[in-house]
């Protein structure tokens, strides 16, 4: 994942990275999110943008590669966080079987050589879901469902596709809270 983040991959201008890269250094130098004079300037999910324009006010300077790095740990904190919902749901093979792949799936290590919300979205995901389970577990206070849902909210400001994800856990959660009292 660092070699990807260290060894950014070409892209095309205008695409999706490129839009990414604009859109956080415009956020670091205090210009707001949009990208004056684009046809489309708020098509783009802000999580991306406003994570790698945390990392530029970290470092303090516009760095691709700082904010490449970044997404490289959330997605080596991804695979963490998989092992430990594998391990949760079928044992400890379980969840190293899901670790080892999740380690080496092509597509989150691809997408950290780009400027994109995949890496990190994978973490906010396997995060949300291991805080799911451990929020409906018998016993559990109802303030505990604020966690999986701050997750998951924070995965809809990544990739908002996930919305109908949130919305249906949403409603087990309540079927859940429901079915106890």
């Amino acid at each position: 994942r660092v070699w990807a983040a260290t060894h950014a991959y070409d892209f095309r201008h205008g695409s999706d990275a490129d839009q990414y890269e604009r859109l956080a250094a415009r956020l670091y130098q205090g210009g707001g999110f949009g990208i004056p004079g684009s046809e489309n300037p708020y098509d783009f999910a802000p999580g991306e943008p406003y994570f790698a324009a945390a990392v530029y006010w970290l470092i303090g300077d516009v760095d691709t590669t700082a904010a490449r790095i970044g997404m490289a740990i959330a997605g080596t904190l991804a695979v963490l966080v998989v092992f430990l919902l594998g391990r949760r749901l079928g044992g400890p093979l379980a969840g190293v079987i899901g670790a080892a792949l999740a380690a080496v799936y092509p597509a989150p290590i691809f997408y950290t050589g780009l400027l994109s919300s995949e890496p990190i979205a994978m973490l906010t995901v396997a995060g949300a879901m291991l805080a799911f389970l451990w929020a409906a577990d018998e016993g559990r206070a109802a303030w505990a469902w604020l966690v999986p849902g701050a997750l998951f909210g924070l995965t809809a400001y990544l990739r908002p596709e996930y919305l109908l994800l949130t919305a249906l856990l949403s409603l087990l959660a309540l079927v859940l809270m429901w079915r106890r009292r």
